[in-house]
């Protein structure tokens, strides 16, 4: 879910305490924001900004729109969970789709990135060569056409003619297969427990976030991300409740803590996916290249699992067969929902809204999951919820609250300054 900090492919960032993008645990997968963020189309991103006071009506309009579409996209992603819960889909069979529906769509995304610009190549060698020819100086105009062409091909550089270095190839690599193994825990995850507590417990990923940037990136630790940290982890504990803590008769099998370990290992990789995603995005890995390297991870993943379940290759094609429809609309349902998370970022223009507005999910989830089970949350699983949700909306703008008391001090220290 939202976590610490989302960096999109264009450069635009997430902000929170870590250096990193947003990686976000959702209903059996992870969507990276594009920060989990935060990776945006360049198509979304290069749009204008109004900037006059006639344009106040436009931005209130995409204001608007912004937040629909993150109300929209929690609702998709926690209906998608119920979706696999109740049609008991396999996570092997869902993670199998939804790879290749991911390598299918950003593949073809790619491919129509590259025919438009070798389109729009051709369109202007072809004006400049007739335009080139009607100037009586041509050694000035073919100059000007060399220092062009260099730049055009610097700016027109896509991922299938980018060299990576092997640093580059490694981390890609390793994002994928963590973003992978991300996906394929929730999955596993939402049949072992209620969707409310996987939620909150997956959303514990920025406290992780928080020491491992420092450890990592060498980030700074304030005060106040380190008590938002410890917070967050006491309000899962809350939502747990180990019985080695609070005792007593327990209604939660063996099954819904090896769901909790699953959702801890969702938090804590989706925090070193964050780092890895960072570091591919500034060596020039575009969101559909970590997005395809994920897919075939995912494909990879799943037919690994093969060998530890009771179904064969022959028993998958024929579980798809039977279940294609479900398996193909969850997928869809998680690219509808990351599309429209981009767009509102792209809309609004407020990374630390939208980590906000994506934090709702929790309140969501504790209200779906009482309207399903006909009975209110436990006081203390409702107390840990309201505590993670509370921290996680803190972490969304804590460079915004730290810098806003570097600045009041800064002003005290001139006004108690002698002239």
């Amino acid at each position: 879910m939202c976590s610490t900090k989302s960096k999109c492919c264009n450069g635009t960032t997430l902000p929170n305490s870590s250096d990193s993008s947003t990686t976000i645990p959702i209903s059996g997968g992870s969507t990276t924001l594009p920060n989990s963020c935060t990776t945006i189309p360049d198509s979304l991103i290069n749009s204008k900004i109004p900037t006059t006071a006639t344009d106040n009506a436009c931005k209130k309009k995409n204001l608007l729109a912004g937040i629909s579409l993150i109300v929209a996209s929690n609702i998709v992603y926690i209906g998608n969970n119920y979706f696999v819960k109740f049609s008991k889909l396999s996570a092997t069979d869902v993670l199998l789709v939804r790879g290749i529906i991911q390598v299918a769509i950003f593949s073809a995304f790619i491919a129509g990135q590259q025919y438009c610009r070798s389109r729009k190549q051709a369109g202007q060698d072809e004006d400049k060569q007739t335009s080139r020819s009607k100037k009586l100086d041509g050694e000035e105009d073919e100059r000007q056409h060399k220092s062009q062409s260099h730049k055009q091909a610097a700016e027109g550089e896509d991922d299938t003619k980018r060299v990576y270095t092997h640093k580059v190839k490694v981390c890609l690599v390793v994002y994928s297969v963590l973003m992978a193994s991300i996906s394929f825990s929730c999955l596993l995850a939402i049949s072992m427990m209620p969707i409310g507590d996987l939620i909150v417990i997956s959303f514990a990923s920025p406290a992780f976030s928080v020491f491992l940037s420092r450890w990592l990136l060498g980030t700074p630790l304030t005060l106040l991300s380190v008590a938002l940290s410890f917070l967050i982890l006491v309000g899962d504990t809350l939502v747990a409740q180990p019985p080695f803590l609070f005792g007593g008769e327990q209604d939660k099998t063996s099954l819904y803590y090896i769901g909790v370990a699953l959702c801890l290992y969702v938090a804590v990789s989706s925090s070193l996916a964050d780092i890895a995603s960072t570091y591919c995005s500034k060596a020039g890995v575009s969101t559909s290249m970590l997005m395809i390297g994920t897919g075939l991870a995912s494909i990879i993943v799943s037919i690994s699992g093969l060998a530890y379940s009771a179904t064969s290759l022959w028993g998958l094609v024929v579980v798809l067969q039977g279940s294609l429809a479900y398996l193909v609309g969850s997928g869809l349902m998680v690219m509808l929902a990351f599309w429209w998370v981009a767009a509102a970022l792209a809309l609004t223009r407020s990374p630390t809204l939208v980590a906000m507005l994506r934090s709702t999910e929790i309140l969501l989830a504790m209200f779906t999951e009482s309207a399903i089970n006909t009975q209110l949350p436990d006081a203390l699983s409702c107390s840990g919820s309201l505590l993670v949700l509370l921290c996680v909306l803190c972490m969304s703008c804590h460079d915004n609250v730290v810098q806003y008391f570097k600045q009041r001090r800064r002003k005290g220290c001139e006004l108690k300054s002698p002239l």
